[in-house]
């Protein structure tokens, strides 16, 4: 198995808010199987939001979950048709987000580590939410053909 599979990533996405992203990242979760409970999921992302800014740059954002409602670890990719706002290091707003749902009892080290050795790493993390973010360019664009580096 792969970083992310194509069921994993999700374009186009119309969410009005942050909230509204992440309650969608949440229901997912169990749609996906990662989860049983998304309020529980929804919940967790929340209280992880109310640390401190899951935004990083250039509209993208982290958000992630550590819950007893999540079962197995994982990773979805979604790519809002409007960016919303989100707190975040350089205040603009997110259009993609790179959600990681982490077992309570993995917390601090499932998702600090990668499955296998060459299966997770930050190059193609980057490549990974590159081309969620161009997967509607119409132009000769690097990211947009596929999903596979």
């Amino acid at each position: 198995m792969g970083f992310v599979s194509a069921n994993q990533v999700t374009i186009g996405h119309a969410a009005a808010s942050r909230e509204d992203a992440l309650h969608y990242l949440s229901e997912q979760s169990v749609e996906l199987g990662f989860a049983d409970d998304a309020s529980a999921v929804e919940a967790a992302f929340i209280a992880r939001e109310n640390e401190a800014e899951t935004g990083l740059v250039a509209g993208f954002a982290v958000p992630h979950a550590k819950s007893d409602a999540i079962h197995t670890p994982g990773v979805v990719v979604l790519k809002l048709a409007e960016p919303v706002e989100w707190p975040s290091f350089d205040g603009v707003p997110v259009d993609v987000a790179l959600a990681l749902y982490v077992p309570a009892g993995e917390a601090g080290t499932t998702h600090l580590r990668p499955r296998r050795s060459n299966s997770c790493r930050p190059s193609r993390t980057y490549w990974y939410a590159g081309a969620a973010r161009h997967a509607s360019c119409r132009h000769r664009c690097p990211f947009a053909p596929a999903f596979s580096p």
